[in-house]
């Protein structure tokens, strides 16, 4: 196995990397990039012509070392995000801060890329990389949820824009964990660590029951990567990392030599004398081995903390109910997925419950007071009834105002098929949406987790000894983590 090959996965597959160049694209090469997010969102001129993580291009490493780009696995993560949760904005950052390098003596190295971007599922989501050619390799990224939904803002004209009402109607759990990755190839590839969590807003019980309980099935899976207990310099208090936190310290010789058993195994040889030994496996492939068995098993690992990231952030997008062949003009609705109308016939359901729970105590008040045979009581019941269904109907006709005649129509056709059912679909939702931390504490949180993050970040001192500690303090207090935004963004909504 070439060290060299771009990575590969089976489902989802990652971004195909140019022959010349598996660890990103080489420029003026005639293998065109895909459109960027940057490119098509309408953004400033000047962030509009940058390329965006998934179509950047950095100078191919030497086939002979043992350092691992991170490339690939950048890529990877901009596309499925894009995907889920955008569309990905980019917002725009002083341009000495989104990219710096170094002198042209050294090639431009080492050199930062930064990107920022929002999306109606997330208030900000930070790309940087650092390429210092085979010496370094660094790649960290940062999700944070939204803390609550986004209101439709007037555009230019007056009204809310298309886009502006369907960021409006998203729903998602916004005291969600944020996503956290960070990839480090260090000392020419001699110190490779492995980050990956998603880190908790709350240490109380409750909220680690509710969001990091099954993360530690998804870090076992992974032990082929030499998991490992971060070290305690840096985390000495883990207020913002989850007990499933993976953290290893890949060895990628020793991942060859496993890869050769296994293979020795699976041709039927039932032994080997002494074992494969490293350097039979890595005596031709030099420093480089098992490099590309670290890349693709890391690249294994940010997908599967992605998908449980996604899974539990849990993004719906309201929109008009999707049209099945054959079926005419009945929309069709995902029950577990609509909740405009699942909600409103929650509503519905409760008023009309309460009707007939007040009904029934006036009844049961009457029995008290009045002879069984009174002819009032034999009306109470049709009359309650009668209220409940009035207040049902005044109610699907203002959502029907609300949120489109189409979307009801198909709601009321529910709600009238089973009032019972409907409720409890809501209820599961409702429940699989029920928050443990408020917009507020949720938005303060994540500014906690940005403040405990400048202090101790090693990459603040990293970018001090090479761009000075005025760019280095700068980068952490406007990029990497800025002081109070959260609330502040909170309060303008």
């Amino acid at each position: 196995m070439s060290p060299r090959r771009g990575v590969s996965r089976h489902a989802p597959e990652p971004p195909r990397a140019s022959p010349a160049d598996a660890r990103g694209s080489l420029p003026g090469t005639a293998e065109s990039a895909p459109e960027s997010q940057d490119e098509r969102a309408g953004a400033p001129a000047d962030v509009e012509a940058r390329p965006s993580p998934a179509t950047v291009a950095f100078d191919p490493l030497p086939d002979d070392t043992a350092c691992v780009a991170w490339t690939d696995h950048m890529r990877w993560l901009f596309r499925r995000l894009d995907e889920a949760i955008g569309p990905l904005s980019p917002a725009a950052l002083d341009p000495d801060l989104r990219s710096r390098a170094g002198p042209p003596e050294r090639r431009g190295l080492p050199r930062v890329e930064s990107w920022v971007y929002t999306s109606p599922f997330a208030r900000r989501v930070r790309f940087t990389y650092v390429d210092e050619g085979a010496e370094k390799q660094i790649f960290n990224a940062v999700v944070y949820p939204a803390p609550s939904a986004t209101e439709p803002r007037p555009s230019a004209e007056g009204s809310a824009s298309e886009a502006d009402l369907s960021a409006a109607s998203s729903t998602h759990l916004g005291d969600c964990p944020l996503l956290g990755v960070d990839l480090l190839c260090l000392a020419k590839g001699k110190n490779i660590l492995v980050g990956l969590d998603l880190q908790p807003l709350s240490r109380d019980e409750a909220y680690l029951e509710r969001y990091a309980d099954d993360l530690k099935t998804t870090r076992d899976a992974f032990a082929d990567l030499s998991l490992s207990t971060p070290s305690a310099r840096f985390y000495e208090d883990a207020r913002f990392f989850s007990p499933a936190m993976l953290f290893a310290r890949p060895d990628a010789r020793a991942m060859a030599a496993a890869a050769a058993a296994r293979a020795a195994a699976a041709a039927g040889v039932e032994s080997v004398p002494h074992g494969i030994q490293q350097d039979d496996v890595c005596g031709a492939e030099g420093e480089a081995c098992g490099s590309s068995l670290v890349a693709e098993r890391t690249l294994d690992a940010v997908a599967a903390y992605t998908e449980t990231f996604l899974a539990l952030l849990d993004p719906v997008r309201s929109g008009p109910p999707p049209r099945a062949a054959g079926r005419g003009d009945i929309p069709q609705m995902d029950v577990a997925s609509n909740v405009v109308v699942l909600e409103e016939n929650q509503n519905i359901y409760d008023r009309a419950k309460r009707n007939r729970e007040t009904a029934e105590e006036a009844e049961a008040s009457l029995f008290a007071a009045s002879d069984a045979s009174d002819p009032s009581e034999a009306s109470l019941g049709e009359m309650s009834e009668t209220a409940a269904r009035a207040d049902a109907s005044l109610a699907v006709a203002q959502a029907s105002e609300r949120a489109g005649a189409e979307t009801i129509r198909a709601g009321s056709l529910l709600f009238g098929k089973s009032a019972e059912a409907t409720a409890a679909a809501v209820a599961g939702r409702r429940q699989r949406h029920a928050r443990v931390l408020s917009a507020e504490e949720t938005a303060a949180a994540q500014d906690a987790h940005d403040d405990w993050q400048r202090e101790r970040d090693p990459a603040v001192l990293l970018f001090a000894g090479w761009f000075g500690k005025p760019w280095a303090e700068r980068m952490a207090n406007e990029v990497l983590f800025p002081r109070g935004l959260a609330v502040d963004e909170l309060e303008e909504t």
